[in-house]
């Protein structure tokens, strides 16, 4: 075997060890450790259709908003949680409807997650940050998120989510 051709082999033999060792990683990554994480995750389980309001806390007590809701879909994988929000406000009597993709994670009782708007051709995103409450029936925190009308103003406000298979009280202690 000329000089050569041991280059040419050992390059090539390098690209595909590379590539074999690049799939394994990908493979662990991806699959085996979600899969390893899920079996062991201690923490409550908090996937499934949630529905939302915007609230105002009034002597301790949070009282719903009925001009803005939101079902909350998530999907959780031990600690870390992906999903969509459907944004539903009245503005000036209509119906205005908004799709967020989340990403985030829950600990110790405690969601956070970051929104940014599905359709990139609109404006918004924003972070909730969420407690679970009521027998893990209830989350209660708050919503900040840059205002879509001029780009410029941050808000925060108190929400309220509730498990869909609750009934629709309005008025969360």
């Amino acid at each position: 075997m000329n000089v050569s051709t041991s280059i040419i082999t050992g390059v090539v033999s390098g690209i595909i060890t590379y590539l074999v060792l690049f799939c394994l990683a990908k493979v662990f990554r991806n699959l085996v450790l979600p899969w390893y994480q899920s079996l062991i995750y201690q923490g409550k389980k908090i996937n499934g259709t949630w529905t939302g309001y915007r609230a105002e806390v009034q002597n301790g007590r949070y009282i719903a908003d009925d001009l803005s809701r939101s079902t909350i879909n998530l999907k959780q994988k031990a600690n870390k949680i992906t999903g969509e929000i459907l944004v539903t406000r009245q503005i000036s009597g209509k119906d205005c409807r908004k799709i967020f993709i989340i990403k985030g994670s829950f600990k110790d009782n405690v969601l956070i997650i970051n929104l940014k708007v599905k359709d990139r051709s609109r404006m918004g995103g924003g972070t909730y940050i969420m407690c679970l409450a009521e027998d893990g029936q209830k989350m209660k925190g708050k919503h900040t998120y840059v205002s879509s009308h001029d780009a410029k103003s941050i808000f925060a406000k108190d929400e309220v989510w509730i498990r869909s298979n609750q009934s629709g009280d309005k008025t969360i202690d």
